[in-house]
């Protein structure tokens, strides 16, 4: 990978990661989002969006508990799709190694929440005890923006820069048995966060609905984009027919 592209990569991760603009935080940090950044830095904004997406339903099920971060997808999204781009790797193999790469992040954003409430915690105090208005604007945002910035980006340059070339390695000589199974794996991965996705959130007169859905997608050949405007037609319907005073209540008005 050139390294004017690992670069920006790890500093588009490094600065979007410490959630700088809360107001659109939640759609950025999506991986199809992600891909589609990454896909315009590395021109195959197709690809990069659709491996995303893959990315995104495998971690569905997903549910961050008190701040708490179970897996890192942006860091899974921002490793896996530039090498995968990069060498020209299967789909499949790439949600393996996002996969992998998933609870890597877990372990860097850890340390800089912990730098946060170390430092800039008790700097921020200090600053509210002395009405230093341009002290507590810098600690609570600046200083743990750039805080992440220095802590992920090296990482994520070396493992991009560096990377690439072993994962080509790898591939020209890991047996194809091993290759297969990677593969296996990443096809698996997703059933298993919708799986995740209706343990938490399924409810009986839900799961029909999953159903029926799933198999007009297989059989139907319908794209995503017309299942989702369909799925949202039939969540409504639902929602008026779980309500018997609905019905009533817009006939009086």
């Amino acid at each position: 990978m050139a390294l004017v592209t690992a670069f920006l990569l790890a500093l588009y991760y490094g600065f979007f990661s410490a959630h700088p603009i809360m107001l659109i935080m939640g759609p950025s940090g999506m991986p199809a989002v992600i891909g589609l950044f990454i896909g315009i830095i590395m021109g195959d904004p197709a690809k990069a969006v659709m491996i995303g997406a893959m990315i995104q339903v495998m971690y569905l099920g997903v549910v961050h508990y008190g701040g708490t971060m179970p897996v890192d997808q942006f860091f899974a999204s921002i490793i896996a799709i530039p090498i995968s781009i990069s060498t020209g790797m299967d789909d499949k193999q790439a949600l393996a190694l996002a996969a992998a790469f998933g609870a890597l992040g877990v372990a860097i954003d850890t340390i800089w929440k912990t730098l946060n409430t170390s430092a800039w915690g008790p700097y921020v105090d200090r600053a509210c005890e002395k009405l230093q208005y341009g002290k507590i604007s810098r600690g609570s945002t600046l200083f743990p923006i750039l805080t992440r910035i220095l802590l992920s980006t090296p990482i994520i340059f070396l493992i991009l820069y560096v990377g690439t070339d072993a994962v080509n390695w790898l591939m020209d000589n890991l047996p194809q048995w091993l290759l297969i199974g990677f593969s296996n794996m990443g096809a698996i991965i997703p059933a298993m966060g919708f799986a995740m996705f209706i343990t938490i959130l399924g409810r009986p007169l839900q799961i029909p609905f999953f159903i029926i859905g799933f198999y007009i997608m297989r059989f139907g050949d319908i794209p995503i984009i017309g299942m989702a405007v369909f799925g949202a037609f039939l969540a409504f319907l639902s929602v008026l027919w779980g309500d018997p005073d609905f019905f009533k209540n817009r006939g009086q008005a």
